[in-house]
């Protein structure tokens, strides 16, 4: 049996420093999210949905412009945590929020290894 989107984005939490994930399409509605509340982003979770969408949308056409090949994800640090914007297959965006400690290699990793059970999941 698949999983449901919310129980694949439970399991990124495990990842040391990851504390949490957001689901978003590529318009900005949000699908699911995980370890996160309204009160910890200072606005509603569609909001964040659309903005995670967004910044990866921009970050996007940057690599249009500049001819630097597809996007992969985007890493933004900022001085209290991490967060890593990445699409996941053709209609998914997946925003992680971490800790400053986060390793980055072991997030991209896990990513990698849970990109079809995350697409699968996100199959309507």
């Amino acid at each position: 049996m698949a999983s449901s989107p919310e129980q694949v984005l439970e399991e990124l939490l495990s990842v040391p420093g990851v504390e949490a994930a957001v689901a978003s399409d590529k318009d900005g509605l949000l699908l699911a999210s995980a370890g996160i509340k309204e009160d910890d982003v200072g606005s509603d979770m569609d909001a964040l949905g659309a903005v995670a969408s967004g910044a990866l949308s921009s970050a996007e056409m940057v690599g249009e412009e500049f001819k630097k090949g597809i996007l992969e994800r985007v890493v933004l640090e900022y001085d209290e945590g991490k967060v890593i914007l990445q699409q996941v297959g053709k209609d998914v965006v997946l925003a992680i929020f971490a800790s400053k400690e986060a390793n980055l290699g072991i997030v991209r990793l896990t990513i990698k290894r849970k990109q079809q059970e995350i697409i699968d999941a996100f199959s309507f």
